[in-house]
C-alpha cells in the first residue's frame, strides 16, 4: 500500500474552503444547506423515475424524456448555486462534459438544413442533461454518506427491476401469449401495431412475443442487462467487502439477491452483459487479491470448523454458478447464435464507419442517426436501428471526431483519477457543500415514488400495477435491510450520516465498487447500447460520480497529523469572479429548454388531442383547424403536418364535390412534410403510400407518377430496403416502365440477403398499383410483394 504523504497546506485555499462550508450551515429556507438537500433529493427522485420509466433510444428523440431533462437541469441549477466552486481537475472534468454537450449543439446547427429538428432538439436535450447530471452527481457524491445512500438506492432499484422482470417472465408473458392466441387482432390493436396476417411485421411481433426474454421496465432486454450488470457487480463487491461481518440472515439476503439478479441477467440472454460481468468481476478479484496483505495461516480443518455455515453458503453459490454456466452452455441457441449476433453488430459498425467518412467533423447530429444509417445500411442487415449499439460509435456518428475525442478524454481523466484514488491511500474527499448530519436520499425517494404513483395516476401514466407493486415492495424491503445491516454505526438512515462521519476505509470501498460497476456497464455498452437510454446512462453516471467525486482522487492526500488538506494544486477559484457564471448559464439552459423542448411539445399534444376529439365527432373543420394549430405551435415537428396530409387525402377520396380543394391543401401539406422531415426515407414512403391510395381511388396518373418519384428518392436514401424496391417495381409496372423488372429483381435479391425469414417477399406488404374505384375509399388494398410482382419475377432471372 502507498504511504500517507504530508503536504504543505495552502492556507488561503483552506480558508476559502472553510468559509464555503460555514455558509452551508445557515438554516434559512434559501440557504445553501437547503439547496444541497434539494439537489440530493432531486437526483434521487430522478433515479427512481428512470427505474420505472427508463425510456428507449427511440423514445428520447420523440420527447419522452423532456420532463426528466428539465428536472435534471433544475437540479444542476440549484447545485451550481449551493456548492462551492470546483477545483482544478474537477473544473476541467466539468468543462469537458459541458464541451461535449455543447459540441452536440454545434453539430445540430451545422446539420440543420438536413435534419428533423424536433427529433434533434429532443435528443440534444438529453445530451445536455447528461452533462448536467455528471457534474451534479459528482458534487453530491463528495459526501461519502450521500454516495453510500445513492449506491444503495441504485442497488435497491435494480432489485425492483429484476422482480418486475421475473413477474413478466412467470406471469405477464404467459398471459399475453394466451390472449394473443385467443384473439391476435385485438391484441395488436391494443398495443397499436399494424400488422396484417402473414406480414413481416406480424412475424417480428410473434417472434418477440414467443421467444423474447424479460425486459423489466425497459423496452429491450439488452438495456435492462446493461443496468443489471453494473448493479450485480456492485452487489458482489459490497457483500464481499463485509462478508465476514455479516450475520447469517444478512448473508442469506445477499445470496438470494445476487441469485435473483444474476438469474435475470442470464434470462435476458444478453451475451455482451455476460461477458462484461466476467471481465469486470475478474478485474475486481485480481485487484483485491493484489491489495490484500493477509496470509493463510489457519489450518484448513480449523477454518472449516469455525466457518461451517459460511462455507456451505459459498459452496452453494459456487455450485449455482457452475449450474448456470452449464445451463447456458447447453442452451444451443445462446451459444450457437453468438457468432451470428456478433456478425450483425459488425454490419452495424461497418455502416457507422461509412457514416463517419461522409461527415467526420460534425457527424449527423442528435436525433438523426436512424435516418442517416439507412443510406449506408448493409444489404445483409434487416434492422433499421436507432443507435449503433456501441456508445463510442454513437458519440462518433452523432457529433463527429471532436465529440469522440472529448468523450474519450473525459473517460481517461475519470479513469486515471479513480485508479489513483483507490490504488493509493488517499483520504476521503472533503465534503464540498454537504452537511454531514442531516443529508439523506430518502426524501428524494419519496418524491420519486409520489411522482410515479400519484402524479402518474393523475396523468393516466401508471405502470403495470401488479408487477410494479411487487417490484416497489422488493426494492423498499431491500433498502431497509441494507440500512439496518450496517454494523459499523456510521450510517443511521438511507444515506444519513451521523456526527462521527464515514470511515475512510468505507468510502474508499465505495469508490472501488462503483468504479468496477461503471467498468462493467462500459464494457457491456461496447456491444449493446448507447448514451441515449436514460435508465442506463443515468445509472452509469451515478456509478462514475461515486467512483470519482468532486474533491476525490490524488489531489487530496493525508497530512502528517492524519487530517485532510488540499495540496497546492487543489485550490478553489475566486468565488467573487466565478460564483454567478455557472448559475446564470444553468438558468439560461433551463429557460431555453422550456421554450424549445417543453412548451411547443405540450402545445402540439394539446392541439392533437382536440383534433382527435373533433375528428371522432365528425367535426371536420375543427379537426383541420386543430391540426393547423399543432403545425404552427412547433415549426420543427413533422408529425402534425404528416397527419394533416393523411386527413386531407382521406377527405379528397371521400368528398368528390370538394376534391380539388382538398387536393390543393394536400399537396401543400406534402411540401411542408418534405421541408421538415430531414433525410428520413420513412416519410417519403408514407407520402408515396398516400399517392398510391389516391391512385387506387381515382386512377389519376399524376398521383402514380408522384408515388414513383417519392419511392425513387426513398430508395436513394435507403437502398437496402426490399419493400421500397418492391413498391417502386409495382408502380413502374403500372406505368409501363421497363425498369420495373430491374427493381423487382433488386427487391428479390434484397429479400434473400442475410437469410432473414421475415424479409422474404411473401411477407412484405405493398400497395397494389391499380385503379379500384369506390372500393379503395373504404379499405385501400395491400398485397404481398410476391403476389404483386409475380409476373415481373417470372420474366426475369434473379441475380
Amino acid at each position: 500500500m502507498a504511504k500517507n504523504r504530508s503536504v504543505t497546506i495552502h492556507r488561503s485555499a483552506d480558508a476559502n474552503f472553510a468559509a464555503e462550508s460555514e455558509n452551508l450551515s445557515k438554516s434559512s429556507l434559501f440557504s445553501k444547506a437547503n439547496g444541497v438537500r434539494a439537489t440530493v433529493w432531486m437526483l434521487a427522485a430522478s433515479l427512481v423515475y428512470v427505474a420505472y420509466w427508463p425510456h428507449d433510444s427511440t423514445e428520447v428523440p420523440n420527447g419522452a424524456a423532456r420532463y426528466l431533462v428539465a428536472w435534471l437541469l433544475a437540479a444542476a441549477s440549484i447545485a451550481s448555486v449551493s456548492f462551492p466552486n470546483p477545483h482544478r481537475w474537477d473544473l476541467w472534468m466539468d468543462r469537458v462534459s459541458w464541451a461535449l454537450a455543447g459540441w452536440m449543439a454545434v453539430s445540430l446547427v451545422a446539420n440543420s438544413a438536413q435534419s428533423n429538428l424536433r427529433l434533434g432538439v429532443n435528443e440534444l436535450g438529453w445530451w445536455v442533461a447528461l452533462a448536467a447530471s455528471f457534474c451534479t452527481c459528482r458534487k453530491v457524491a463528495s459526501d461519502p454518506a450521500v454516495a453510500k445512500g445513492m449506491l444503495r438506492l441504485v442497488l435497491a432499484l435494480s432489485l425492483g427491476v429484476v422482480v418486475y422482470g421475473w413477474h413478466q417472465k412467470l406471469v405477464d408473458f404467459p398471459k399475453l401469449i394466451d390472449d394473443y392466441r385467443a384473439n391476435p387482432d385485438a391484441m395488436l390493436r391494443q398495443v397499436g401495431v399494424v400488422a396484417e396476417q402473414g406480414s413481416a411485421m406480424r412475424i417480428v411481433f410473434e417472434n418477440r412475443l414467443y421467444d423474447g426474454g424479460p425486459t423489466g421496465t425497459f423496452a429491450l432486454a439488452n438495456s435492462m442487462a446493461a443496468m443489471l450488470v453494473g448493479s450485480l457487480l456492485a452487489m458482489i463487491g459490497q457483500a464481499g467487502s463485509r462478508w465476514g461481518q455479516y450475520r447469517l440472515g444478512m448473508r442469506v439476503v445477499w445470496v438470494v439477491t445476487v441469485a435473483l439478479v444474476g438469474g435475470m441477467l442470464l434470462a435476458s440472454r444478453s451475451r455482451s452483459a455476460a461477458i462484461a460481468f466476467v471481465i469486470a468481476l475478474t478485474a475486481m478479484m485480481i485487484y483485491r487479491w493484489l491489495r490484500s496483505d493477509s496470509r493463510f495461516r489457519t489450518d484448513l480443518f480449523l477454518l472449516a470448523r469455525r466457518h461451517a455455515v459460511s462455507l456451505v453458503i459459498v459452496l452453494t453459490m459456487v455450485v449455482s454458478i457452475f449450474a448456470a454456466i452449464g445451463y447456458v452452455w447447453r442452451s444451443s441457441e445462446w451459444i450457437q447464435q453468438a457468432p451470428a449476433s456478433l456478425a450483425v453488430r459488425f454490419n452495424y459498425w461497418r455502416s457507422c464507419v461509412e457514416i463517419v467518412k461522409s461527415q467526420p467533423i460534425f457527424g449527423v447530429s442528435p436525433g438523426q442517426f436512424k435516418s442517416h444509417y439507412e443510406s449506408f445500411r448493409n444489404e445483409a442487415s434487416t434492422e433499421q436501428i436507432a443507435d449503433p449499439h456501441q456508445f463510442l460509435l454513437q458519440t462518433l456518428t452523432t457529433g463527429g471526431v471532436p465529440a469522440l475525442v472529448l468523450l474519450i478524454g473525459l473517460l481517461m481523466v475519470s479513469g486515471s483519477r479513480w485508479i489513483t484514488s483507490v490504488a493509493e491511500d488517499c483520504n476521503e474527499p472533503k465534503s464540498v457543500g454537504v452537511t454531514t448530519r442531516c443529508e439523506s436520499v430518502l426524501p428524494g425517494v419519496l418524491i420519486g415514488l409520489a411522482g410515479v404513483w400519484v402524479i402518474g395516476a393523475g396523468l393516466g401514466q401508471m405502470p403495470m400495477l401488479e408487477g410494479a407493486l411487487a417490484a416497489t415492495l422488493a426494492a423498499v424491503l431491500f433498502a431497509v435491510v441494507l440500512v439496518r445491516s450496517d454494523r459499523h454505526g456510521e450510517i443511521n438512515g438511507l444515506g444519513a450520516i451521523d456526527r462521527h462521519g464515514a470511515s475512510e476505509k468505507d468510502g474508499r470501498s465505495l469508490r472501488e465498487v462503483a468504479g468496477f460497476a461503471a467498468i462493467a456497464i462500459g464494457v457491456d455498452q461496447l456491444a449493446s447500447g448507447g448514451m441515449t437510454v436514460p435508465g442506463v446512462s443515468l445509472v452509469a453516471c451515478t456509478f462514475i460520480a461515486i467512483a470519482v467525486p468532486v474533491g476525490g482522487g490524488p489531489d487530496l492526500v493525508l497530512s502528517a497529523d492524519g487530517g485532510s488538506s488540499p495540496n497546492r494544486s487543489f485550490t478553489p477559484h475566486d468565488p467573487s469572479i466565478t460564483r454567478w457564471i455557472m448559475p446564470g448559464f444553468m438558468a439560461i439552459l433551463f429557460i431555453g429548454w422550456y421554450l424549445v423542448g417543453i412548451r411547443p411539445v405540450e402545445q402540439v399534444q394539446s392541439a392533437m388531442n382536440r383534433y382527435q376529439a373533433a375528428w371522432a365527432g365528425g367535426g371536420i373543420d375543427k379537426a383541420i383547424g386543430a391540426l393547423a394549430e399543432a403545425e404552427a405551435a412547433d415549426p420543427w415537428d413533422v408529425e402534425p403536418v404528416m397527419e394533416r396530409a393523411n386527413v386531407l387525402l382521406t377527405l379528397s377520396i371521400a368528398d368528390e364535390k370538394r376534391r380539388q380543394v382538398w387536393e390543393e391543401q394536400w399537396s401543400a401539406a406534402e411540401k411542408e412534410v418534405l421541408r421538415r422531415m430531414g433525410v428520413d426515407a420513412v416519410y417519403l414512403r408514407r407520402l408515396g403510400d398516400g399517392r398510391l391510395i389516391h391512385y387506387q381511388r381515382y386512377g389519376d396518373r399524376l398521383s402514380l407518377e408522384s408515388a414513383r418519384d417519392y419511392f425513387r428518392e426513398a430508395i436513394r436514401r435507403s437502398p437496402s430496403h426490399e419493400a421500397y424496391a418492391a413498391q417502386l417495381a409495382e408502380v413502374l409496372r403500372e406505368l409501363g416502365d421497363g425498369e420495373a423488372r430491374a427493381y423487382a429483381s433488386r427487391a428479390l435479391s434484397l429479400s434473400q440477403a442475410g437469410g432473414y425469414y421475415e424479409r422474404r417477399l411473401e411477407f412484405s406488404m405493398i400497395y397494389a398499383a391499380k385503379k379500384l374505384g369506390v372500393e379503395a375509399a373504404t379499405q385501400p388494398v395491400r398485397v404481398t410483394a410476391r403476389v404483386a410482382l409475380a409476373g415481373l419475377l417470372a420474366e426475369t432471372k434473379a441475380p
